[in-house]
C-alpha cells in the first residue's frame, strides 16, 4: 500500500512537472516586440483594424520617419476620449517618448531625455 501511494505521487509530481514545462516553452515561444508578444501583438492589431486604427507596424513607421532609432514600447491609450499610441523610441543620444493620434497618425507630443 505505501508503495502504491508513493508510486502515485511521483506520477502525479512528473505530470505536474510536464504542463508547468510545456506552459514555460510556449511562453518562450512567444516573440516579444516593445513590451507586447507577437501573439498579443497580433491580436491587437486586429482589433485595431476593425476599429480605424492604425496598426502598431503602421505607426511605428510613421514615428521612425520622425525620429529614427529602434522603437522599444508601444502603448494604446485613451485620453478625453481620444485614442492615442505612446511610443518609447532609443535614437543615437537620446530617448523619445512620442504621442500619436490612434486613427490619423498625427503628431501629438514629444519628451526627449538623456540616456
Amino acid at each position: 500500500m505505501k508503495k502504491f501511494m508513493i508510486a502515485s505521487a511521483c506520477v502525479i509530481g512528473l505530470g505536474g512537472a510536464a504542463v508547468g514545462v510545456s506552459q514555460f516553452s510556449a511562453s518562450a515561444d512567444d516573440e516579444v516586440v516593445g513590451g507586447v508578444s507577437q501573439d498579443q501583438s497580433e491580436s491587437q492589431e486586429q482589433n485595431n483594424t476593425n476599429s480605424g486604427l492604425l496598426s502598431v507596424e503602421e505607426i511605428s513607421e510613421i514615428a521612425n520617419q520622425d525620429y529614427p532609432g529602434k522603437v522599444v514600447d508601444i502603448d494604446l491609450e485613451s485620453d478625453d476620449g481620444v485614442k492615442k499610441y505612446d511610443l518609447d523610441i532609443i535614437g543615437e543620444d537620446y530617448k523619445y517618448e512620442v504621442e500619436y493620434h490612434a486613427e490619423t497618425g498625427e503628431f501629438l507630443k514629444r519628451t526627449r531625455k538623456n540616456h
